[in-house]
């Protein structure tokens, strides 16, 4: 234990470890919730943080989100069977070779980060001859950041999407799985090209998405703090993930440039085509138009509450090539 650790005690409750010890590196909203998870449902005998600022070490412990915090990451990964890594994307490399001299032959290393293709590559070359690397993403998450709003319950219901390779040890991706699923997930399993594609979709776009409505409402009006304040639910609903962490959202874009790319291609097109059914006044076509998104939504909601009670799923892909 460093000076900049010391212990917190755990919280009462059934006990089914999985791993002896767990280290999160990466203390934010995803790395807090889930160390006051792991701790709450007494996963592991002990939850090592690893941190940055001296001063976050008092906040995870004030938050309950770890047994010892540390500022020093081969300290706190080195009697880990589990390490998550729950930095940035881009982070996640470096914070690993850091770290490469002190991780156990035993260890399972894993991430949550959004974006898995070039990311899944690279640990795989780090890790080849240290230890084991499985990709996860939990889709949880909020507009917000830091442990300040992280919470124990973050990942009920929410969808873990693993990335399992042909490197992948089998045994090593099956615990990883059963971590994500003791705290309340749906295991998804994609390869990591898959993952990127379907994620630009559902998540990555989305933001961008969100982003440009607020700009063009800021471009379009005289006043835009007097617009908003007429906004109902669906502006506010809509818009809501426009206020996450722009330097972090540049780093998602970033390293899934080719994917969202693709996914924004695809938008742009169904924009043009309501301006253009808009344009020649074409009612029927509206409607076509929207009906359809509403059919697709509605089934996709009621496909949703079917997979909510199955906390694992094999997922057949049908993203274009």
């Amino acid at each position: 234990m460093t000076q900049s650790s010391r212990r917190t005690p755990s919280p009462g409750g059934q006990r089914e470890e999985l791993f002896k010890q767990i280290a999160i590196v990466g203390m934010g909203l995803i790395g807090g919730s889930l160390g006051m998870a792991c701790r709450q449902k007494r996963l592991a005998k002990k939850v090592v943080a690893v941190v940055r600022r001296p001063s976050a070490v008092e906040e995870v412990l004030d938050h309950h989100a770890a047994d010892a915090v540390t500022l020093d990451i081969a300290e706190g990964v080195s009697r880990a069977d589990l390490v998550v890594m729950a930095t940035p994307v881009e982070a996640i490399p470096l914070m690993t070779r850091r770290a490469l001299g002190a991780f156990s032959r035993r260890c399972i290393v894993t991430d949550v980060g959004s974006v898995k293709g070039q990311l899944v590559s690279r640990m795989e070359r780090l890790l080849r001859s240290v230890c084991h690397f499985v990709g996860a993403h939990p889709m949880a998450g909020s507009e917000k950041s830091g442990i300040a709003v992280a919470s124990a319950s973050l990942f009920d219901g929410a969808t873990c999407i693993i990335t399992p390779t042909r490197n992948t040890n089998p045994a090593a991706a099956r615990k990883v799985e059963r971590l994500w699923e003791s705290l309340g997930c749906r295991v998804v399993s994609l390869n990591p090209r898959q993952h990127d594609l379907s994620i630009a979709l559902v998540s990555h776009l989305p933001h961008a998405a969100a982003a440009c409505l607020v700009n063009a409402l800021a471009h379009a009006s005289r006043d835009p703090l007097s617009t908003v304040s007429l906004a109902g639910s669906g502006f506010r609903d809509t818009t809501r993930i426009a206020a996450g962490s722009p330097e972090l959202w540049v780093q998602i874009c970033m390293a899934n440039r080719d994917a969202l790319l693709r996914s924004l291609a695809g938008f742009a097109e169904n924009l043009s085509e309501f301006a253009a059914l808009l344009q020649k006044k074409d009612r029927k076509g509206l409607h076509a138009f929207l009906e359809k998104a509403k059919q697709l939504k509605d089934t996709a909601d009621c496909s949703q509450r079917r997979n909510a009670t199955d906390k694992r799923t094999t997922f057949h892909d049908t993203t274009e090539e």
